[in-house]
Formats: structure tokens, C-alpha cells, sequence
């Protein structure tokens, strides 16, 4: 059986002939699923990771691959995401990100080296995030503080009102 090793776009879906004495044959080779993997490599994967008003974004485009990946995955630190063509939040300045896409029956992990860094807004929502935590928890310990000095302003004003009430029976 021959093998084609090496192909180009060209040689695809095109009929080729063998001829044996006087016996020849004709094909088309069809590439499918089944038979052709093409997996992408680094000048044919474009990545990018950015941060606009407040919202990251992730960008993957693989420009030539077959089959379409079935679904690619991404890791941030300990928590593994489907990558959609929607719009999900997804944050990681800072941290590795690892991205698997299977594509065929084969795990093709991609290369993405993570330069994004954490933003003077990622502190200020996380000094902000602070804050208000403690203020809520400040609202309450106040809040706790007036009832219960209420309560006592009430409780002595009617133990004042008993005993005037006692002086004035006598």
C-alpha cells in the first residue's frame, strides 16, 4: 500500500491514478474527519488577551486546522472553562493560562505565554471589594450598638417613670 507523506491544499479532494502493468486505477482522495488531522502550528494560531473598560478579553483563532475543533478548554489556575464564541468572564492577569482543543481525536495544547498584568483597576476593585465589606460589617456593629443603647435609654426612662409614679403614691 503507498502513503502519501507529504500534501498541500492543492492535492486534496483531486483524483489520483496508479498504474501497475497493464492494470491502473483511479481515485479521488476525499479527506474527512476520520482520515486527515491538520493540526495548526504557532504561525497559524493568532491569541490575544486583553483588557478593555473593565472587561477581559480572550481572542483565539486557529487560521488553518481540520477537522474544526470539536471544543477547546481553558485553564486558569484550578478552574477549567469551555471556550464559546459567547462572551464569558474570564479572568486571569497574573496567572498561566492552559488551552486544549480537540481537534479530530487528538489533544492539541496550545502555546500562551500570559503577559497580562494585573491592572491598577484590579487593585481598586479589590481595595473597593475591601471596603465596602467593612462598611457593611461597620453599618452593623453601629447599627447593633443603637439598638441596644436605645433599648437601655428606653428601659432606664421607665424605671424612672415607676419609681416618680411610686414617690408621688406615697
Amino acid at each position: 500500500m503507498d502513503q502519501i507523506k507529504e500534501t498541500t491544499e492543492d492535492d486534496l479532494d483531486c483524483p489520483y491514478s496508479c498504474r501497475f502493468g497493464f492494470q491502473s486505477d483511479e481515485k479521488i482522495l476525499y479527506v474527512t474527519e476520520e482520515n486527515f488531522n491538520y493540526l495548526p502550528d504557532e504561525n497559524e494560531t493568532q491569541i490575544e488577551y486583553s483588557f478593555n473598560k473593565e472587561n477581559y478579553t480572550l481572542h483565539l483563532e486557529l487560521k488553518k486546522v481540520f477537522p474544526e475543533p470539536a471544543v477547546c478548554k481553558i485553564q486558569i489556575k484550578d478552574t477549567v472553562t469551555n471556550l464559546t464564541k459567547s462572551r464569558e468572564s474570564l479572568h486571569a492577569c497574573g496567572s498561566d493560562l492552559k488551552i486544549k482543543c480537540t481537534i479530530g481525536k487528538q489533544e492539541h495544547d496550545i502555546k500562551f505565554p500570559n503577559d497580562l498584568k494585573c491592572t491598577a483597576l484590579d487593585e481598586i476593585n479589590s481595595t473597593i471589594s475591601n471596603i465596602l465589606i467593612a462598611g457593611i460589617v461597620l453599618g452593623i456593629l453601629v447599627t447593633v450598638a443603637i439598638c441596644i443603647l436605645a433599648y437601655f435609654t428606653y428601659w432606664k426612662k421607665r424605671k424612672s417613670e415607676r419609681t416618680d409614679q411610686g414617690e408621688f403614691t406615697k
